[in-house]
């Protein structure tokens, strides 16, 4: 496998900065294993009046061996006589010393060439990769001299190669209700319970955002306080804070005022619920999003929670302590039923408590489908 880079060339004016550099500056590449090569540019850019030029490469001799040092054709320097140009040192040597290989080369024209003025490559060499690793390409001593022999200041860019694996993207973070089940038959009306918003694995996460959902019938959300994941690292502030108990949901953000952002598991959230009814909720998260101090949003996976003080368990509605197929064809007989159809009426398969017999509530005997009750 071989890779290059094309040399560029072009006209500049001369207040903009000269610089030389290795282009291209970064090579990172798994699939240069050993055996490969592959192609850097030593390149000039907004030079005017340039001469001649000298310059050493270092590179890690364990890492890479230098097979070829060339001129590539219509380079900045190419003469217009092949008779008019002399090369003072084009030396490369792998071993140079027990560590480091190193490239010494330097050009100038001869009169009666002219001076060259714009960017373009001066060097084109070519690497064979010798093991997996990473090195630094290393530009030293460089010199350019003009047509009058001054020399010509200029900024100068090392470059670097690597082929080693980058390491796996860290997991995604995971935001929990916890505890994820809480059966409670003590938990009576106008009794208060919490639950926690955690997170895990997460990431320099600078702010979040999440939707909490719940059946307003059974719950009531009465307080909803930042954890102590974000402000652990700095200072925060409360984006928005929002409790609607008609429809049933918390909507909560906070934000770092200032990076970096949190790395780790903790609580975002606490928030305590009133116990308005016997039943069963769901405590779903939705609409969740989390951000980097850039802005950039992050993954997640998610775990949602349930809330039941029932004394048998949701589904189980002939209470025979099995939540099993009688109990969904319980469900499916009386399915479109309300109270006012006291025929067919039966309030244990009205699990979510919402007056009407429906796929929700055969969804509710399915999540619990075969379990024993415990």
């Amino acid at each position: 496998m071989m890779i290059s880079s094309i040399p560029f060339a072009q006209r500049v004016s001369a207040q903009t900065p000269t610089s030389i550099f290795v282009d291209p500056p970064s090579i990172v590449n798994e699939a240069l294993t050993p055996g490969n090569t592959f192609v850097i540019n030593i390149t000039i850019a907004n030079v005017v009046n340039l001469f001649a030029y000298e310059f050493k490469l270092f590179y890690l001799n364990a890492v890479l061996n230098l097979t070829k040092a060339i001129r590539p054709v219509g380079n900045l320097m190419e003469p217009s006589d092949p008779a008019n140009q002399f090369l003072p040192k084009w030396e490369t040597k792998d071993n140079f010393n027990a560590t480091h290989g190193r490239a010494w080369l330097s050009f100038t024209l001869l009169a009666p060439e002219t001076a060259r003025t714009g960017s373009g490559a001066l060097v084109q060499i070519t690497f064979k990769v010798l093991s997996v690793g990473s090195t630094p390409l290393v530009l030293m001593d460089t010199k350019l001299a003009d047509d009058t022999g001054s020399p010509i200041t200029h900024d100068q860019a090392d470059g670097s190669f690597s082929n080693v694996a980058p390491p796996p993207p860290a997991p995604p973070a995971h935001l929990a209700v916890e505890p994820s089940l809480i059966e409670n038959p003590l938990l009576l009306p106008s009794t208060d319970f919490t639950v926690n918003v955690t997170i895990a694995n997460a990431t320099n996460l600078n702010s979040f955002e999440f939707k909490l959902s719940y059946s307003p019938a059974i719950i009531e959300a009465i307080d909803v306080q930042q954890g102590t994941f974000l402000n652990s690292t700095g200072t925060t502030s409360v984006l928005k804070s929002e409790i609607n108990n008609t429809i049933g949901f918390v909507l909560f953000s906070v934000g770092l005022t200032a990076p970096p952002g949190a790395n780790g598991n903790g609580t975002l959230s606490e928030i305590v619920f009133n116990v308005v009814a016997n039943g069963t909720s769901p405590l779903t998260l939705s609409d969740i999003v989390l951000k980097d101090p850039d802005g950039q949003i992050l993954t997640f996976t998610k775990t949602d929670g349930l809330f039941s003080n029932l004394t048998t368990k949701p589904g189980d509605i002939n209470g025979d302590g099995v939540v099993d197929l009688f109990d969904l064809v319980e469900a499916a007989i009386r399915f479109g039923a309300t109270p006012a159809d006291t025929q067919r009426w039966n309030p244990e398969a009205d699990l979510n408590h919402d007056g009407i017999i429906n796929v929700f509530d055969l969804i509710q005997v399915c999540i619990y489908f075969t379990e024993p009750l415990t």
